[in-house]
């Protein structure tokens, strides 16, 4: 993704292996370059004079299974510099993509971030045309003396010089240039946090660092959202063979629950090779879908209707909730039902007779929604819990409950993820 700013001048080497030495800067007056978010394989290779990332190389295998380089410049290559600059740089870029046979070559395609904002119009001058005063020639009579009448000559009218008349010449007045807001880089893992669809500063965020069965897990860095609403994780170690890393918010009490999310866990990222290497991971909203009914510690009977309250989410930023109702055992987390698969952005459930296992009967149970999104391996949201009890989950037939017809698995280490940061909700 991008951004237009007006940049002086281009700065490398970032990753002289990649880059070969091969550095930029621009003649005299700004000149619009795009400011980039480097997703692996990519190696940030150059900065601009605002100190932002503006360009990128790569040595990869991932696309094609054979070796293959990328040289990407986000700025006018025919401004800079003189014409020899211009070759030598060339000559270096080929020699890092291109030191054998050339095979095939391929544009790049650049998605633009919605997010990030558009260059706006302010008024600059120019020259346009309004009359002021030169002098030009015109013909007039000047009078001379005369004598009384003899025998010689006397004056008569000549031409004299100039008098002034009025031509065109330049003054200014405003039109239209291109100007933009620049927009930070991050340089790490980073993504957005929002509430209610607004980007929002000082979220505590959490990289966690677990094996790929989600057991071992510790928290390897906290971030606090930044004025732009994002966290940010720099100087990060690259992961080694068996382990992945992924980001989550979690609240710190039921007191947070009436305005925040229980927590979300992110995607995981299972490839993180060098470090500093910019990563835009997963944006996501900890606005709640607070439980509507049954109230809080409520004894019910079966049928039971569930509603809890949707979110309005900004959809151009993030994806749209997927719900499921959740009702387990608080204190061990068995037996634990939850509805399966997921019913989409709803906002009710009705538990029926003969639904739930026979162990609800009598239990005072937690429920609560999860929604599922559909980011790399899954990412999940989930609000506290709620008390209730159900007095019974039978009918008067005694027939075994139903259960979905598919069975949701969790890996039993994001299951004691989710255990240990479950939270009661508590009325603020």
């Amino acid at each position: 993704s991008y951004t237009a700013v007006p940049t002086n001048s281009v700065f490398g080497p970032m990753t002289g292996v990649y880059t070969n030495n091969m550095d930029a800067v621009f003649g005299p007056g700004n000149h619009y370059e795009d400011q980039v978010d480097v997703i692996s394989p990519g190696q940030p290779a150059w900065r601009d004079s605002n100190g932002a990332v503006n360009g990128l190389t790569a040595v990869s295998t991932t696309v094609t299974g054979q070796s293959f380089k990328v040289v990407f410049v986000a700025y006018p290559f025919e401004t800079f510099g003189s014409a020899a600059d211009k070759a030598d740089w060339m000559g270096r870029a080929t020699a890092f993509g291109c030191p054998a046979t050339v095979h095939k070559a391929y544009l790049p395609i650049v998605f633009r971030d919605p997010s990030i904002p558009t260059p706006t119009l302010t008024p600059t001058p120019t020259t346009t045309n309004t009359p002021t005063q030169t002098p030009t020639a015109t013909n007039t009579a000047t009078p001379t003396a005369t004598a009384p009448a003899t025998n010689t000559p006397t004056a008569t009218p000549t031409e004299s010089g100039p008098t002034a008349t009025a031509t065109a010449t330049g003054t200014s007045t405003p039109t239209p240039t291109v100007t933009a807001t620049p927009l930070p880089t991050p340089e790490g893992i980073w993504g957005y946090v929002m509430v209610s669809s607004t980007k929002t500063s000082g979220i505590s965020i959490q990289l966690r660092n677990c094996t790929t069965g989600f057991t071992g897990c510790v928290t390897q860095a906290t971030s606090l959202t930044d004025v732009y609403g994002r966290y940010v994780f720099t100087n990060t170690a690259p992961l080694v063979t068996g382990r992945l890393y992924y980001v989550r918010w979690v609240a710190t009490s039921g007191a947070q629950c009436s305005n925040r999310l229980n927590a979300y866990l992110s995607s995981s990222i299972f490839t993180y090779a060098l470090t500093g290497t910019v990563l835009h991971h997963d944006d996501f909203d900890v606005a709640p879908f607070a439980q509507i009914d049954p109230a809080a510690s409520a004894a019910v009977d079966p049928p039971t209707v569930f509603n809890w309250q949707q979110r309005t989410l900004d959809l151009g930023l993030v994806q749209n909730d997927n719900f499921t109702l959740d009702i387990f055992d608080p204190a061990d987390g068995s037996p634990d039902y939850e509805t399966w698969p997921p019913m989409g952005n709803v906002g009710t459930y009705t538990i029926a007779v003969n639904e739930l296992d026979p162990a609800f009967a009598g239990l005072s149970a937690g429920w609560r929604n999860f929604s599922y999104f559909a980011i790399g391996d899954t990412a999940i949201g989930y609000t506290c819990y709620r008390p209730v009890t159900f007095n019974s989950v039978l009918g008067n037939d005694g027939s075994a409950p139903t259960r979905p017809s598919t069975v949701h698995a969790i890996p039993a280490g994001k299951l004691a993820e989710i255990a240990d940061t479950t939270i009661q909700y508590q009325a603020p």
